[in-house]
């Protein structure tokens, strides 16, 4: 989901135990100009799975605003169907 979700939203940092990396990101030149980096975003991601099928929801919030959607995952979809899913259910964070 990591990888997924980096591909749309660019530098992401995982606070947890799964998947989390030290976030490395260095800036010479004063603040970043890119607007997703300009605004503090907040990500809860959970997958809950059950009898062949997962769960996955993703919420974002941004300056007071809160965004939710959510997913089905067939435990027999290739890992490319769980790719585009998650990859638009994000983006759906976004209307």
């Amino acid at each position: 989901m990591k990888l997924a979700l980096g591909e749309e939203l660019g530098n992401l940092k995982v606070v947890g135990q799964v998947g989390a990396v030290p976030d490395t990101t260095l800036y010479s030149r004063g603040k970043p100009r890119d607007r997703w980096l300009l605004q503090e975003q907040i990500f809860h991601i959970a997958l809950h799975c059950d009898n062949g099928f997962c769960v996955f929801a993703i919420s974002r919030e941004e300056a007071g605003t809160h965004f939710e959607q959510q997913a089905v995952l067939l435990a027999n979809m290739s890992s490319r169907q769980w790719q585009d899913i998650v990859r638009s259910t994000t983006l759906a964070l976004y209307p």
